[in-house]
């Protein structure tokens, strides 16, 4: 794949983006999203949620001037480097020097995992590893969801309090039904690999990490 946003460790840039913009080199070509925050096992937080909203700029650049890129891609999936998906948000966030109320902001740090959807592309979620809160909803926003046969699957925020977010409260029903995302939201309850496929979370089911990658 070619990167498009990836920082060749510069010393202005001297980690790696925490999300990567990628093309394939296929024939269609595929935009290829992928959370690498893997200090902190890609969970959602003021510093992820900020290189998403950007990577969302590059990608729409990508999309909106074709003289970027020969034969701007047809589809996208979305990943996450290391042993989780995306196991929800970061409960142990500590803000650096700059941040303010409002991009400290919940609604604010939905915003670019919100963005996919505009991509105006058919995409796939390639899920693997515990998924928890913010994680199911940011895959709920693709087409399709294929996941590992180790993952697990759970809402999880109603010990914590928390509501609904990442147009989850529309997105479940239309995926798991009524019945279905109610179950989720009154629940702390944590699906497996079989029953997110039965309870229709999962499009497709694969043996291991790397072959949900490939797939």
């Amino acid at each position: 794949a070619t990167p498009i946003n990836i920082p060749q460790g510069t010393a202005d840039f001297p980690e790696e983006s925490r999300y990567r913009v990628m093309v394939t080199d296929t024939t269609p070509r595929v935009l290829l999203l992928e959370m690498a925050a893997l200090a902190t096992f890609n969970m959602m937080d003021a510093d992820l949620s900020a290189e998403t909203i950007n990577a969302m700029d590059v990608c729409r650049d990508l999309m909106s001037m074709p003289a970027m890129i020969k034969n701007p891609p047809l589809a996208y999936s979305v990943q996450g480097a290391g042993p989780h998906f995306c196991p929800g948000g970061n409960p142990n966030f500590q803000a650096r020097l700059g941040y303010t109320a409002i991009t400290m902001n919940q609604y604010t740090g939905y915003l670019g995992f919100v963005q996919i959807r505009e991509l105006g592309l058919p995409g796939v979620a390639a899920v693997h590893g515990s998924m928890v809160g913010g994680g199911v909803a940011y895959s709920l926003n693709c087409t399709e969801r294929v996941g590992a046969s180790t993952v697990s699957v759970s809402y999880g925020n109603l010990s914590r309090g928390a509501v609904p977010g990442m147009m989850l409260s529309k997105n479940v029903v239309q995926t798991l039904g009524l019945s279905g995302a109610v179950d989720l939201y009154l629940t702390d309850g944590t699906l497996s690999s079989y029953a997110a496929v039965k309870g229709r979370f999962l499009t497709k089911l694969l043996p291991g990490n790397q072959s949900v990658k490939a797939d």
